[in-house]
């Protein structure tokens, strides 16, 4: 009998300890499970050539889901998605702004309603055509000009055309006829064409953000700005270069604004190109071989961005924590910090539990056995009676 009373009261201790265990395990388990509560199902990218991933050793026009080394893959890959599932990449080389809105308003409107993130980039092809254009414009239709600075373009393509002036630009014995080139494409009627491009592709960049709103509110908007390529090239300044930079600048800062607009900064965000590329053009893109693009590097500094900004989105800050500065050590009394105290009434700070959940548990267990102990103890005495 004693055998049975003992064995029954220490099968409930242990499972008195077991169970505060597991309660233990459990709500640890709970707080880890509750970091992870939103996750990214679907993406969907609206662009030009630089989301497409052309430039890289890996793009594939006919499959833009191949290239290992597209940011908008990497992307995808590092919130564990299925890219050829659950990504929708309807970039397309050479599209201006208008011919990207036009495809985000045509594509089914399942696939934004079911977007945790949509990325645009737009902007960059409106700059460089309308220059790429004008420059076209003054070699090719004025024979004199083209003769007398020995200036030839080869107009098979928009690309080819681009190379062609990429080249010349490039070309330190050109450097009379960029200035020559400069004064023809900087006169009064085209200064008009470049300042209309930053108004034209804030309309439709809007026109997108909207549209995105308007079928999922809830989804998050990345805006990519473009950069200034030219700076790779360590050409001389002249007028058409500071013309090319000041409209460069001018479409980053109205992209940025309006991603940090009170209308729009609660889930639309910039990531700005041109200060994230800027000196670094011979690393992160493939100037060197004549072509503007980002090369492996730069499509994987755009995805840190990318990924950066989102975890952010995925697990933000209390706003109390992202506000609080740590105080400097300067041996200095901060008597306007102090005088604010003084001021207002503060809520009394928590105290700090002096132990561990952990360790309550064990004490909790320990408080168990000890009890069942004196409880067998007191049984065997007063069967010995």
């Amino acid at each position: 009998m004693k055998k049975i009373v003992c064995n029954l009261i220490l099968m409930m201790i242990v499972f008195s300890m077991l169970s505060v265990g597991a309660s233990a395990e459990g709500e640890k388990k709970d707080d880890t499970d509750s970091t992870k509560e939103t996750k990214i199902s679907k993406i969907s990218v609206f662009g030009d050539s630089i989301p497409a991933g052309y430039g890289l050793e890996d793009f594939n026009y006919k499959d833009l889901s191949v290239s290992e080394q597209c940011f908008v893959n990497i992307f995808a890959k590092h919130y564990g998605l299925d890219i050829k599932k659950d990504v929708t990449n309807l970039s397309d080389t050479g599209l201006e702004s208008m011919a990207i809105n036009e495809k985000l308003k045509s594509v089914d409107k399942s696939v934004l309603k079911n977007s945790d993130v949509v990325i645009i980039s737009a902007g960059a092809n409106d700059i460089m055509d309308t220059f790429a254009n004008r420059l076209f414009y003054c070699i090719s239709y004025n024979e004199d000009f083209a003769k007398k600075y020995k200036l030839e373009v080869d107009s098979t393509s928009l690309y080819s055309i681009e190379a062609s002036i990429i080249r010349i630009l490039f070309d330190p014995t050109k450097e009379e006829a960029l200035e020559a080139l400069a004064l023809e494409c900087t006169d009064e009627a085209s200064m008009k064409e470049y300042k209309l491009i930053s108004a034209s592709v804030e309309f439709e960049l809007q026109s997108m953000i909207n549209t995105v709103k308007e079928n999922n509110p809830d989804a998050q908007i990345y805006l990519i700005t473009p950069y200034d390529p030219v700076l790779g090239l360590s050409l001389k300044s002249n007028q058409l270069t500071k013309v090319l930079d000041d409209c460069i600048n001018d479409l980053c800062d109205t992209i940025t604004e309006l991603a940090d607009s009170e209308e729009y900064s609660e889930n639309v965000h910039a990531i700005d190109l041109r200060k994230e590329f800027d000196g670094k053009y011979q690393e992160l893109t493939n100037i060197s071989s004549l072509d503007i693009h980002p090369n492996k590097d730069g499509h994987a500094l755009i995805a840190e961005r990318l990924i950066e900004l989102e975890d952010e989105a995925l697990d933000p800050q209390p706003a109390h924590e992202q506000s609080e500065e740590k105080p400097q050590d300067d041996g200095k009394k901060d008597t306007t910090s102090s005088d604010k105290k003084d001021s207002s009434v503060s809520e009394p700070e928590k105290p700090e539990a002096p132990f561990s959940d952990t360790v309550v548990y064990i004490l909790m267990g320990a408080a168990i056995a000890a009890a069942g102990a004196i409880i067998v103890h007191g049984i065997m005495r007063y069967k010995k009676k």
